[in-house]
């Protein structure tokens, strides 16, 4: 039986959602943790003010 796999579409990311996604601060990844985007390399929350 062959291999059949179905894999869908990639629409690639606008400039706006990948900024959207980076620490304003450092610029790595935010990870969204407890209902907030938190960096790990700076301790950045976008729950947080100040």
């Amino acid at each position: 039986m062959p291999d059949i796999s179905v894999q869908s579409p990639q629409v690639p990311l606008t400039q706006e959602e990948i900024e959207e996604r980076l620490c304003p601060t450092c610029k790595n990844n935010l990870v969204f943790a407890e209902g907030c985007n938190i960096c790990i390399e700076c301790g950045y929350s976008g729950c947080t003010a100040g």
